[in-house]
């Protein structure tokens, strides 16, 4: 059932469009407004992804949450982010972890975790969560991006419904434009807050381990992304930029509760970890993001290009209402958040805009 709230869809009606990059813009928003109109029912039927696929894949859910977000499902939202991180792999959740099953290391043969192996588990959220009773690590590892993406998404939904909330006395405008039917909605909000947070912060400190050489930059295994079958392993920026996006709207959460020793704790994470990428990952002769994988077959390392790379620009370039960081190429210009009787400032480094856009203009060009 969906809850009496006026959701933002994430389009603004409010844009100027006058030129041609505004008209194709323009033309985008709209056939994505249609595409979500569209699917919607078949959306809300379950945060499995459909068919054959019955369970819950943590990383698809991310995404499909943020759906049932904008089409008001909001009860449901709660729900599941409850159900969710009630699985996070913990030696105090007496729950079964299956692990191994793509892992050349273990020559694709899944196997029950022991009390060992999921203690180096502990915090990560599973690949995949089954009815059955059990949860499955696909890799040798936890994924990074199962975790991290369902922090992202629970940190932006959980912040939202905090913007929108009626009983706030600090902003009237927003009361009188988006109204919430019951004070049942609030409650629940509360309750998950004070259920996730501790966890998407035990999820941080896992997320942490998997720095293994201290460069501020994750490092990964075979078959730990949504790669299921690309077996890269090393530095990839897919994952930096998903671990990115959770440590923003992270903080961003934890300041708009008053927690801000956390926040300031996630932010330096936040602000070492696009350092660390510019730093390392971007290449000035190729003028593009490259991912460092390790070659277990030739003994070097080798420097690779994929299109998920993309997801870095854009954690560190969507402008929503949520972005209160300021970056620019080489690192953090400010990061300091600017909310001053709730009017927030949102600027990026006009610099930061164009290289974007000319990494954009580069990628399309080597057809990715």
């Amino acid at each position: 059932m969906k809850s009496s709230i006026n959701v933002d869809d994430g389009f603004s009606d409010d844009y100027n469009y006058h030129d041609d990059d505004d008209a194709i813009a323009a033309s985008f928003i709209d056939n994505a407004r249609e595409f979500m109109q569209k699917t919607e029912e078949h959306t809300l039927q379950g945060v499995n992804p459909g068919g054959i696929y019955q369970a819950i894949w943590c990383r698809d859910a991310a995404y499909i949450l943020k759906s049932w977000f904008h089409s008001g499902n909001i009860d449901g939202v709660l729900q599941q982010l409850y159900f969710i991180w009630s699985h996070q792999i913990s030696l105090n959740n007496r729950e079964k972890i299956i692990y191994g099953r793509g892992s050349p290391e273990r020559d694709y043969h899944p196997v029950i975790a022991g009390p060992k192996k999921q203690v180096t588990f502990e915090g990560s959220l599973p690949t995949t969560i089954y009815n059955a009773g059990y949860c499955e690590v696909y890799g040798l590892n936890p994924d990074i991006d199962s975790t991290v993406l369902m922090i992202n998404t629970t940190s932006w939904i959980l912040t939202k419904l905090l913007e929108n909330n009626p009983y706030s006395e600090t902003d009237s405008k927003r009361q009188s434009n988006r109204i919430i039917s019951t004070s049942n909605l609030m409650a629940n909000h509360s309750r998950v807050i004070d259920f996730v947070l501790p966890r998407m912060l035990k999820a941080v400190d896992h997320i942490l381990t998997r720095d293994i050489d201290n460069d501020d930059l994750l490092e990964q295994n075979h078959n730990e992304d949504w790669m299921d079958t690309g077996l890269r392993v090393g530095k990839i920026v897919y994952s930096q930029a998903c671990w990115i996006l959770a440590l923003k709207n992270l903080s961003i959460l934890l300041s708009a509760i008053n927690s801000d020793n956390e926040a300031i704790k996630i932010k330096k994470i936040f602000t070492r970890t696009i350092n660390a990428v510019e730093e390392k990952l971007w290449s000035e002769s190729d003028g593009c993001y490259i991912d460092i994988q390790e070659s277990h077959h030739t003994g070097g390392r080798q420097r690779i290009i994929t299109q998920d790379v993309l997801l870095y620009l854009i954690a560190i370039s969507e402008n929503t209402i949520s972005d209160r960081l300021s970056v620019q190429r080489n690192g953090i210009q400010n990061s300091k958040i600017k909310d001053n009787n709730n009017n927030n400032n949102y600027n990026y480094n006009q610099n930061t805009i164009e290289k974007i856009k000319e990494e954009q203009k580069k990628r399309v060009r080597l057809n990715l």
